[in-house]
């Protein structure tokens, strides 16, 4: 299948998040184009690229204040953490 024919499929009761859906569409080529930068989605649309977290939520701070946005790193691969669960010391 074709990059570009990929379909996202988001569980609406797992992601009600447009800004979430709309990143996850636009990832592979976030990740081609955005590198190690940060971006920003709010309404279902991407509203902001910086270089680092400080200068995007600068750029959200007076573009859109007071509005909650969806605010990821683009990173070629996921960090994934590992934790036990906590337990219940007697």
């Amino acid at each position: 299948m074709l990059p570009e024919q990929k379909k996202i499929s988001v569980d609406p009761e797992l992601a009600p998040d447009p800004n979430y859906i709309a990143y996850k569409k636009q990832e592979e080529q976030l990740k081609k184009e955005h590198l190690g930068k940060w971006v920003a989605f709010l309404n279902g649309d991407l509203v902001a690229i910086e270089p680092d977290k400080e200068s995007l939520f600068k750029v959200l701070d007076l573009d859109f204040p007071g509005e909650g946005a969806f605010v990821h790193e683009i990173v070629a691969e996921e960090r994934v953490y590992h934790m036990r669960s906590p337990r219940k010391v007697r």
